[in-house]
């Protein structure tokens, strides 16, 4: 597998930078259906910055020449003023896309590609969170704690973006102690290489299926591949390494979303696991080999999504995890910014001052049904139970767990996030503990982005 994923890297890269050297700066030629500029543009849109294409109207079935599109493009530029920060993100990648076309219409764009070269956002989070401990039926523990992290992105050229990140851990105050920074992300994506999109690299899994079978926000080593398939469906495929104690878990996934109608979609994705080091994962100790079957759906109903997504979930045989079907199931009611399940997705737009949201799901998972991936996996857990059971007090553990799950966010003032959220589990058997019984886990915290 790791010789199939080496020559799968140097396969797209000769062939990325090969394209790239033979790219056309023809104004008149088409943007191909499906090329990544037409959503861009969709947003911008659907948020003010520009009213169509070219001409005022919406493209419809019919292909633009990229001299149209920087045409759409040049206004946008001049409404930049006006655009929250994702925009302003797509703003600078577009011009960079048809730098060559807006040129040649006298729009200038080389101190905008000065000035994005290397793009910084900041992000930092201040956190109370606590468990009543009734699964061990002790007294309740709490604490507050902190985290920084650097965001970093820019464009290569016209075909290549690079994006990084850099973290600490979670900072426990009064504790003496510090957290070390380092980066844990690292990819550069490649446009119109083979497929729309290629991503290389370490990064997270974000919005892939809905959320409950593969939405972790994880640091995975792997390829992830996207292409349109006409207007309304888009296929993803992904591989890669997910980090255990000694060895590493493999993981595959195919996932095709379709489109239906303005508002609603569905997802439909297969996923396989080869995970050789699942020590920290308690009920899954030892290895696990196993196929998902993931089944997803949103629609939005007035200012409300309503989401909703199965997961069956078969084992080789012999593995001591479960020998049988594993299934889960989650429904889940959102007036966030998407409809994936949180906590995959902030809910709110940070640059929109006095804006709130809500999120409240149910959820049922059987022991190994969603392996290491999920949005709920406990990662990074609030509190460790007792004997460091993960699984007793992490706000987001997803593995033999059925309850309820409440969120809060509001954006007190442009770029500060208030979050509150609270969780009560059951175990759906019996733990190691002969614990049916999961704690109440809350969690209070300030977000700051800039």
């Amino acid at each position: 597998m790791k010789k199939t994923l080496v020559t799968l890297l140097v396969f797209v890269f000769v062939i990325g930078f090969a394209g790239i050297a033979m790219a056309s700066s023809n104004p008149f030629t088409d943007v191909q259906q499906g090329h990544w500029a037409y959503a861009a543009v969709d947003k911008l849109a659907a948020d003010g910055i520009v009213d169509g294409y070219g001409d005022g109207t919406f493209r419809g079935d019919r292909a633009m020449t990229r001299y149209e599109m920087a045409q759409v493009v040049a206004k946008a530029m001049a409404k930049s003023d006006k655009a929250n920060a994702e925009d302003k993100a797509l703003i600078d990648k577009l011009a960079v896309e048809f730098n060559d076309e807006l040129n040649n219409l006298g729009v200038r764009v080389s101190k905008l590609e000065d000035k994005t070269k290397i793009g910084l956002n900041y992000e930092s989070r201040l956190r109370f969170a606590g468990d009543n401990n009734n699964a061990s039926n002790k007294q309740g523990s709490g604490a507050f704690d902190f985290r920084q992290r650097v965001y970093f992105n820019g464009a290569v050229n016209d075909k290549t973006t690079y994006a990084a990140r850099l973290t600490t851990g979670d900072v426990t105050f009064g504790s003496g102690t510090s957290a070390a920074v380092s980066f844990d992300r690292m990819y550069f994506t490649f446009s119109d290489v083979i497929f729309d999109k290629v991503t290389l690299g370490r990064f997270g899994t974000l919005g892939v299926t809905n959320g409950l079978l593969n939405g972790s926000t994880g640091n995975n080593d792997g390829i992830k591949v996207e292409k349109c398939l006409g207007d309304n469906a888009k296929f993803t495929a992904m591989f890669f390494d997910v980090s255990g104690n000694s060895a590493s878990n493999e993981i595959g996934l195919a996932n095709i979303d379709f489109k239906l109608g303005d508002a609603s979609g569905l997802n439909i994705g297969y996923q396989t696991a080869n995970l050789k080091d699942l020590t920290s994962y308690n009920e899954l100790n030892g290895s696990l080999k196993a196929k998902s079957y993931d089944v997803g759906a949103f629609t939005k109903l007035g200012n409300v999504n309503l989401t909703g997504e199965y997961v069956k979930t078969s084992f080789a045989d012999g593995v001591a995890a479960n020998t049988g079907d594993a299934k889960a199931w989650a429904v889940q009611l959102s007036t966030g910014v998407t409809p994936y399940l949180y906590p995959t997705y902030i809910l709110v737009d940070p640059t929109k001052a006095h804006s709130d949201a809500f999120a409240l799901s149910y959820r049922k998972v059987d022991s190994g049904a969603t392996p290491v991936t999920s949005a709920f996996f406990p990662s990074a857990p609030v509190i460790t139970g007792a004997n460091g059971d993960l699984n007793k007090t992490g706000l987001a553990a997803d593995n033999n767990v059925k309850g309820y799950y409440f969120t809060y966010q509001n954006v007190l003032s442009k770029g500060v996030v208030f979050t509150a959220e609270y969780q009560d589990l059951k175990a759906v058997t019996a733990d190691g503990d002969g614990y049916f019984a999961k704690d109440k886990v809350y969690n209070a915290s300030f977000q700051f982005f800039f």
